[in-house]
């Protein structure tokens, strides 16, 4: 079934489901969505103007027509909701019979994808010559600026929102965007099948790494050992996914790229500015160490306190005597 006739069928279902239907052909229809343009004064970086435009790229739009002629319901034309500017297409949305809450549903979610071009503007200055070893100073200043230019873009997207929307409510989390925008930089270097189906896996298991990442720092939120070691069936279960879909290679490209051990390493390691080949080093050792306090955590035991030795023992002898010691002065330093 078509988008428009999915459209019509919902239109007899209620003023509810209407407001919804045209949202999803909306986007459906459209190539792109422009960047919001929120009001504002020039102190505080915002243009001035009506809030948001909704420009359409695609074809002009059809009339959806009532597919049960005998029904006393008039014909709907998609120009009784579509508008150039945000307010209006609100004001449509209401007028159409759509509940409060249906109009903020898609209101917000129509500007948070507004501003997806924001960005992947942002991101694609943070990972401009980004490598994987990349534990540098210059490194550390592009994050910090890519920090301080998401904090500016959510709170100019927070604005907007409570402009249309009222102060009290409440936007929703931008966390996914950002990570998808993110892992579209990061793995630039797949192919671009392998990159959407790699990109979809991470997602998916998103929570799960983080769940692993805090077992392992001793954070425990869980009160049974069942629930912990699920924690770890699914980070295994993510694992398996990647490697059949990867080469050797590939996989241990993404994990040193994208990982939280990889993003801590890049972290503490600046001073030490490791080599492409000192960094893979670093990454076997720590992400096998790193894990280890996971399974052993989340098994209900501790850390005994001598788990590094053998780590420590592994990098004197691959890294050579110096360079581990040099290492271990200048980390998080």
């Amino acid at each position: 079934m078509s988008g428009r006739s999915l459209l019509g069928l919902l239109l007899l279902a209620g003023a509810a489901f209407m407001g919804l239907a045209v949202w999803q052909v909306r986007l459906l229809e459209r190539e792109g969505l422009p960047a919001a343009k929120p009001r504002g004064d020039s102190a505080s970086g915002l243009t001035n103007g009506p809030v948001g435009s909704l420009a359409k790229t695609g074809p002009s739009p059809r009339s959806f027509q009532n597919p049960n002629p005998s029904a006393a319901r008039p014909a709907f034309n998609w120009k009784q909701v579509e508008s150039e500017d945000y307010r209006s297409f609100l004001n449509n949305l209401r007028q159409i019979g759509c509940p409060d809450q249906t109009v903020r549903d898609i209101v917000s979610a129509d500007l948070m994808q507004s501003y997806a071009p924001k960005r992947a503007e942002v991101l694609a200055k943070r990972y401009e010559g980004f490598n994987y070893w990349s534990a540098t100073p210059a490194d550390s200043a592009a994050r910090s600026e890519f920090e301080r230019k998401r904090r500016e873009i959510d709170d100019e997207m927070t604005w907007a929102m409570k402009e249309l929307l009222g102060d009290k409510f409440i936007p929703p989390s931008t966390a996914q965007e950002w990570k998808l925008a993110e892992l579209d930089q990061q793995l630039s270097a797949l192919t671009p099948e392998k990159r959407t189906a790699v990109r979809s896996i991470l997602a998916q298991y998103a929570d799960t790494e983080q769940q692993v990442r805090n077992l392992a720092n001793g954070q425990n939120l869980y009160e049974n050992t069942a629930d912990r070691l699920q924690v770890l069936e699914n980070y295994d279960r993510k694992r398996t996914q990647l490697q059949a879909l990867l080469t050797p290679e590939e996989y241990q490209f993404v994990e040193m790229t994208t990982s939280w051990t990889a993003d801590n390493l890049r972290r503490g390691a600046v001073k030490f500015n490791p080599t492409p080949a000192e960094f893979q080093i670093l990454f076997q050792e720590w992400q096998a160490y790193d894990e280890m306090l996971a399974r052993l955590r989340a098994s209900g035991q501790n850390d005994p306190g001598n788990l590094q030795e053998p780590m420590q023992a592994s990098l004197r002898q691959r890294l050579g005597e110096q360079r581990a010691q040099e290492f271990w002065n200048t980390w998080w330093r």
